[in-house]
């Protein structure tokens, strides 16, 4: 006895794409899908397909749970892998290289045997001239707008490009000459680049540190011990020159770029991503500060990296990103108490940003992040309230 006739059609591939070679493929699914499959539960209007590795797999496409049994759930837009051949995978992690050519999802059925396959294709977008029903341009700025706002977010974030120096050509070879000149200004003049009081001042205190907590977080300072630490522990090995005091500023000044490059690459354009690094390699501000002895270019740094790593855990889900994201968390935190706001908010944001899957590593990480911060509270509290307190009775005075 032969399966009930399923069939699900992706309406929307014929009419945007150039639907070019074609491969039937098998999907890999548990059994609350596929019994959902064969009642109708199933859409892939908003599917598509990339390549994880030399894997092929469905993103975004939509399975229904089975009925109201609780212990038979599955994700509804999980990734499903694709059972096709390994010439056939060959061929099409070959193509799809080509500019313009995707994978896209064509129809969903049950074969006779009862298994689920999937027809794709590869797809070249169409012109707008080519859509005959869009005869007028207000029909055209219709269907666009529609287009947008039918493609979710998350599976914009999947298929961004991994790369640890992501973006097309054009775009890398902008970045690294940016990143060039931005060093080129950090770097002017050095070991004896621009100098200020506070800048002095600060290598002053790192000659004074016998102990480098009472005196340089108590007396002479009111941010958190990390970088007042780590200066100390620095200046051991390599003096406390000017230059020697310095250079780890200004190297993680332009580390920064890198990372915050990354990030908006992942969430805006290629071109927003090179205004953005425009920005902070050349503003007076950005380079100022990149210069001085002070906690300001860790935590640019350190929020950069957090940002960056945070960015591509809600986009793919990998634990590695999490727990660099957790670790510049903390980072941060030491480094300065707006830097800890920041990070706050941004880890904050998986409760409105993350997937079900992800919420147990998420809430373990914030536990071992805060866990880690509480032995900086009786260090930072007292100062910062000394700071407080000189500050509203400076103002009062005036």
């Amino acid at each position: 006895m032969s399966a009930p006739t399923i069939e699900v059609k992706n309406r929307r591939a014929g009419f945007e794409y150039h639907l070019l070679d074609s491969y039937t493929c098998g999907i890999v699914l548990t059994g609350s899908e596929i019994k959902s499959i064969r009642a109708g539960g199933a859409s892939i209007g908003e599917a598509f397909c990339a390549f994880t590795g030399d894997e092929l797999f469905i993103r975004n496409m939509q399975i229904n749970q089975y009925g109201t049994n609780v212990h038979f759930v599955h994700e509804i837009h999980r990734d499903r892998k694709l059972l096709l051949k390994h010439t056939e995978l060959a061929k099409l992690k070959k193509k799809i290289k080509d500019t313009g050519i995707t994978i896209i999802p064509v129809r969903l059925f049950i074969a006779q045997n009862g298994f689920a396959k999937l027809d794709i294709a590869l797809a070249k977008g169409k012109k707008l001239y080519d859509k005959g029903e869009a005869s007028s341009s207000a029909t055209y700025s219709a269907i666009w707008i529609v287009k947008a706002e039918q493609i979710p977010w998350r599976a914009r974030l999947q298929e961004a490009d991994r790369a640890v120096l992501p973006g097309p050509r054009w775009a890398r070879m902008g970045f690294l000459v940016l990143l060039v000149w931005a060093a080129v200004l950090r770097f002017w003049g050095w070991p004896h680049p621009l100098c200020t009081t506070r800048s002095a001042r600060w290598c002053g205190s790192i000659r004074a540190w016998g102990r480098p907590f009472p005196r340089g977080v108590v007396e002479l300072d009111t941010h958190p011990p990390g970088v007042q630490v780590f200066e100390w522990l620095w200046t051991r090995v390599f003096g406390v020159s000017e230059g020697a005091v310095k250079l780890p500023f200004m190297l993680l000044s332009v580390a920064a770029i890198f990372f915050l490059y990354r990030f908006a690459l992942l969430w805006t354009s290629s071109a927003a991503a090179l205004a953005l690094t425009a920005l902070l390699a050349t503003l007076q501000f950005e380079v100022l500060y990149g210069q001085i002895a002070r906690p300001y270019a860790f935590g640019a740094c350190t929020i950069a990296l957090l940002a960056d790593q945070w960015g591509r855990y809600i986009a793919w889900g990998k634990i590695r990103n999490l727990v660099w994201a957790g670790a510049a968390a903390v980072l941060s935190a030491y480094t300065h108490h707006f830097a800890l706001l920041v990070a706050f908010l941004i880890m904050g944001s998986g409760l409105f940003l993350l997937q079900r899957g992800q919420w147990k590593a998420y809430l373990i990480t914030c536990g071992i992040a805060v866990l880690a911060y509480l032995p900086n509270l009786p260090i930072s509290l007292p100062p910062a309230r000394a700071w407080w307190i000189a500050g509203m009775a400076g103002n009062t005075r005036s």
